[in-house]
């Protein structure tokens, strides 16, 4: 993977509202580089969990409790991107939601 899409990966969670003193954030990081990684298919977060669990040494339970907390980190921030996306949002988005969003924008970004 381009270091150039890790970086847009970590500005756009950052411009969510997610502390990157968060491990929810490293988490959310991880999980659109390797939704991005395989553009080609459907991934989904059960299999993403399982994979970052195996590189964190951590269990699959705390990787979505961790996802989860950033989100609604991210929904108390209210930063603008977030209402830009979520408008319609009054309560936080789910895991699978969330990630899905981020990951379209960025296809969207990069004409995928």
């Amino acid at each position: 993977m381009k270091e150039n899409i890790t970086s847009e990966i970590k500005l756009l969670v950052i411009d969510m509202g997610i502390p990157v003193n968060m491990i929810g954030y490293t988490y959310i990081v991880e999980c659109l580089k390797y939704m991005f990684k395989e553009s080609h298919r459907h991934v989904f977060l059960n299999e993403i969990y399982f994979w970052i669990s195996k590189n964190y040494n951590t269990s699959e339970e705390c990787i979505d409790i961790s996802i989860r907390n950033g989100i609604k980190k991210s929904k108390l921030n209210k930063t603008q991107k977030f209402r830009k996306f979520f408008k319609f949002c009054n309560y936080s988005p789910s895991s699978s939601v969330f990630l899905n969003t981020l990951k379209e924008i960025l296809f969207i970004e990069h004409n995928m």
